[in-house]
């Protein structure tokens, strides 16, 4: 009896480039780029190093790099973007682009489903997520 093992392995990190690049996202985004980084003024930097794609967070006292491990164009214009965290796992946004090109998450959710963010909607506060604007280089 013969059995055929099929290996399959996630998305390279040049697909996950070409998805973030094809989408636009690569550069800075803060909710007021005229604002330093702060708790209140988030900074999100969505940048390549080799062919990888890291999420650099700056929230002024604090700055972390996180590698983007997977990344879908969905249909609706939006992208799926997978995060991850080291020992606390991955999670997933769901991100928006408005004309003007400012971003917004629409969900956000761990390994296992949980949601922070749906519909738009931080779930915690019941606020919605606020716009972030492509800040020069």
């Amino acid at each position: 009896m013969l059995f055929a093992f099929i290996a399959t392995t996630g998305p390279s990190s040049a697909d996950v480039l070409d998805v973030v690049r094809g989408w636009d996202l690569l550069g800075t985004f803060a909710v007021n780029c005229a604002r330093p980084p702060s708790p209140d003024n988030a900074y999100a930097r969505y940048v390549q190093r080799e062919a990888a794609v890291f999420l650099d967070r700056d929230v002024g006292s604090n700055q972390d790099s996180l590698a983007i491990v997977d990344a879908s164009a969905l249909p609706d214009g939006t992208i799926s973007i997978v995060i991850d965290f080291g020992k606390a796992g991955t999670r997933t946004n769901i991100l928006a682009k408005d004309a003007a090109g400012r971003i917004r998450a629409m969900a956000n959710h761990d390994s296992k489903g949980r949601f922070s963010v749906r519909n738009g909607v931080v779930l915690s506060l019941k606020r919605p997520t606020p716009w972030q604007e492509r800040c020069a280089p």
